[in-house]
């Protein structure tokens, strides 16, 4: 009986590329707007479509 011989890949790569796309958009738009105003636009955006979809109530 043979024994199978395991590669082990490397799993950095799509990681990786999922953080330098990411910076590569968000940083510039960061950068314009300014941190705050971004993240305060990013949350209350979250928490607009939260209770609009995930929380809505029907009458």
């Amino acid at each position: 009986m043979e024994e199978k011989e395991f590669v082990k890949k490397n799993k950095l790569r799509e990681p990786l590329l999922f953080l330098v796309f990411s910076s590569a958009i968000f940083l510039p738009v960061m950068n314009y707007m300014g941190i705050s105003n971004f993240f305060k636009t990013l949350m209350s955006t979250a928490h607009d479509l939260l209770l609009n979809t995930v929380f809505l109530l029907w009458p």
